[in-house]
């Protein structure tokens, strides 16, 4: 009970330091957890991780930086649409007045992409042809899935972005 109070506090404590006639930044980006499907060597950790907030805390974040001034936030994560109540935080998020973007891998993408149609923008990373993405990134099938998350995302009429890291592996491929 004490540890929920305190990482309540610290994050009503982190947005309370841009408020102090301070100008509060126009772009939140919030990485949301670490949780993956896939493993790519850009990202974090396959499990969920305790100290990832509960969606009354999410909320009160994008409701002080609404209030704040913020117009735009970003969720990110290694892939944001793992955490529990995701569609949640994304519905609120625009519900406060606050445009919203969201970076996305492609396993879970097709599953979620009616919450995702909901988000401004979605960014799916790409690293080549299937041949590199699947080698690049370690999953099942991970590119085919990655096409069918863009294809379900398009046929909503949703935004989406396609992001790649260049490597030597890739480069050729881009």
């Amino acid at each position: 009970m004490i540890e929920a109070w305190k990482r309540k506090r610290a994050a009503e404590g982190l947005l309370a330091a841009f408020r102090g006639g301070e100008r509060f930044p126009a772009l939140l980006f919030w990485k949301v957890t670490e949780r993956q499907v896939v493993r790519s060597p850009y990202e974090a950790r396959p499990r969920r991780d305790r100290d990832e907030l509960s969606a009354y805390q999410g909320q009160s974040i994008l409701q002080q930086a609404a209030d704040a001034g913020t117009r735009k936030v970003s969720f990110t994560g290694s892939d944001p649409i793992l955490w529990d109540q995701f569609g949640e935080l994304l519905r609120f998020a625009r519900e406060v007045g606050l445009l919203t973007e969201v970076t996305a891998w492609g396993p879970l993408i097709v599953k979620k992409a009616d919450d995702l149609a909901q988000a401004g923008r979605v960014t799916i990373p790409l690293f080549g042809g299937q041949r590199v993405h699947d080698a690049i990134v370690v999953g099942n099938r991970v590119y085919e899935q990655a096409i069918a998350g863009l294809r379900a995302l398009r046929a909503r009429d949703a935004a989406v972005t396609l992001e790649f890291a260049p490597t030597r592996k890739n480069v050729s491929e881009i």
